[in-house]
């Protein structure tokens, strides 16, 4: 929630209101329209390893927009999502229980090294904004809202991939809200917990 404290001119009076805030637990779905690009693409075969799995956003603040959190002390925001890269193999799966608004994906408890670790997730979403060059950084926020189809928002999986394998890419909630919203759980005391430890 955000405490909104109203003061009205001329001294008539002053008040004091709450409003709820969205967050990654208000969140069932996006819109896929929103997707921009995959890298690789789906299905690929003859992607390099040494490439970090990439997926773009038309929106240049998407990744943060329902962030729960503040930025730590450095300025470094944790996105609300995250993007992961796991190996298709026993002990991992994607599936759909009914009743549940979302897909799901398990990994048992001895594949557990498959999730990369949330503190440094900060660093996997960036906007890259293409400006003409000369342009001067007071520009920027001028540009974002005169040309928004010169931007894009990504997440970035920090994971290599080994060559002939096979890999699941899937965009999962960061903070323990998402999760519980997409397992249809009731939400958790402490919204900012991340997903996984």
């Amino acid at each position: 929630q955000i405490k909104l404290d109203v003061t009205i001119s001329g001294g008539v009076g002053t008040g004091t209101a709450r409003a709820p805030v969205a967050g990654p637990g208000d969140v069932v779905g996006i819109d896929l329209g929103s997707i921009v690009r995959l890298t690789p693409r789906p299905n690929a075969s003859n992607v390099e390893p040494n490439y970090l799995v990439a997926i773009d956003f038309d929106d240049a603040d998407f990744p943060w927009l329902l962030t729960p959190a503040a930025a730590n002390s450095m300025g470094q925001l944790r996105p609300w999502l995250a993007l992961v890269v796991v190996e298709d193999r026993p002990g991992v799966s994607i599936s759909v229980p009914a009743g549940t608004p979302l897909p799901q994906l398990h990994i048992e408890s001895g594949a557990t090294q498959e999730l990369p670790s949330l503190e440094g997730s900060w660093a996997w979403g960036h906007t890259q904004l293409l400006v003409e060059q000369g342009t001067g950084a007071g520009a920027v926020p001028a540009h974002l809202v005169s040309d928004p189809d010169q931007h894009v928002s990504r997440l970035l999986c920090p994971r290599r991939l080994k060559p002939n394998s096979r890999w699941l890419a899937c965009l999962v909630p960061a903070f323990d809200a998402g999760v519980a919203r997409g397992l249809g759980r009731p939400p958790p005391a402490n919204p900012l917990a991340p997903a996984w430890t």
